[in-house]
């Protein structure tokens, strides 16, 4: 009987150590994936905030516009930016660095601007002012 007990312990050891072995897998992966995505944003908001260098003409940007458009601030137009892709306020606030109160706290502001109540439009109108695709985030 002992050695039965000592078998199923065994048993039981191995099947953790499989479990452990592929939650190790799944964090890693999902690390990669997180950073491939804050790469992302910060390429996009590089882009929008960006001038486009015509010779000797710089033409304002899309989001420079946007943020005439709307009379967003520089913060606001990032913000605005990852609302686009719709963003939750952890990850607005993971890419610009900032709490989670902050990001919350902007994004009410660029609702207001926007004279809007939901985050879906804001998005909506947001992406198409910016010619960006569907949403990344869930």
């Amino acid at each position: 009987m002992p050695h039965k007990v000592a078998g199923d312990l065994r048993e039981r050891l191995a099947a953790v150590m499989e479990t452990a072995g592929e939650l190790q897998q799944n964090q890693s992966e999902l690390m990669r994936m997180m950073r491939q995505t804050l790469a992302e944003i910060r390429a996009l908001r590089q882009r929008m905030l960006s001038p486009v260098h015509d010779g000797a003409n710089t033409a304002p940007t899309v989001g420079t516009r946007l943020a005439k458009k709307f009379h967003l601030t520089p913060r606001e137009l990032e913000v605005a930016m990852l609302l686009s892709s719709g963003a939750p306020n952890t990850a607005i606030a993971r890419a610009l660095n900032i709490s989670e109160h902050t990001a919350r706290h902007h994004t009410r502001h660029v609702l207001v601007k926007l004279g809007l109540h939901s985050r879906a439009k804001a998005a909506a109108i947001i992406a198409r002012e910016l010619g960006v695709g569907a949403a990344r985030f869930p």
